[in-house]
């Protein structure tokens, strides 16, 4: 048992060693921090996203801003770990990417409106489907933001306005900074907005697995 942990153990680090190992040119893409709030009818939850290459840190934090869980994700290989920072483990999460098709049921709408958010020019996508009683209304950017499609595709099955967004065509390095649900009676259902954001070089540490956590084995 100690031997598979060991080797499990070492196979996840060299994976995401390998980012340091060989860097990828990134110029071109988007390499900085953000935060986003997301309000429901019964919950308040804080997400960071620290971005760098092919690779993302998602902090998850509860409405008193304190972390719960960590993601660490490579969307190019298709890889994600969990980590638990109150008891310092970490999993290994089973990754089925999804392969988006057009809904026949979904009306998409992209507007000539704009509006800025934290200084930064959005455009106006709506996605409505009457069938589900559902609009969804996106404030979208384009800051070279390709690594959320291949985010989208690795966390389908996290949140339902994931499918929506994945219906619009052309969405490739587009990000929405603010998203309303609602239904067909104008009622919202989630709100979730960009608080914080940040071009910056990040350090690599933050995408690789802290020496003292340990294999959860599930």
């Amino acid at each position: 048992m100690r031997k598979g942990y060991t080797m499990a153990f070492l196979s996840i680090l060299l994976s995401f060693f390998s980012f340091l190992i060989i860097p990828e040119k990134t110029e071109t893409r988007f390499e900085g921090s953000m935060t986003f709030v997301k309000q429901t009818y019964y919950d308040t939850t804080y997400y960071a996203y620290h971005v760098k290459g092919n690779y993302i840190r998602i902090e998850e934090m509860n409405g008193k801003k304190q972390i719960s869980r960590i993601y660490i994700a490579d969307f190019q290989n298709k890889a994600m770990v969990a980590l638990h920072p109150a008891r310092k483990l970490f999993t290994t999460i089973r990754v089925n990417p999804y392969l988006y098709a057009a809904n026949p049921d979904s009306e998409v709408i992209k507007t000539e409106n704009r509006r800025r958010i934290k200084g930064i020019t959005c455009t106006q996508w709506r996605v409505k489907n009457i069938k589900e009683n559902t609009e969804i209304t996106f404030w979208v950017a384009n800051e070279q933001f390709y690594f959320y499609k291949g985010l989208l595709e690795i966390v389908n099955g996290i949140d339902k306005i994931n499918f929506y967004f994945m219906q619009i065509p052309g969405a490739e390095g587009f990000m929405p900074l603010l998203t309303e649900e609602r239904n067909l009676l104008r009622e919202k259902r989630t709100h979730i907005e960009l608080l914080e954001f940040e071009k910056k070089q990040l350090d690599p540490k933050l995408f690789i697995i802290p020496q003292d956590y340990k294999l959860f084995l599930q």
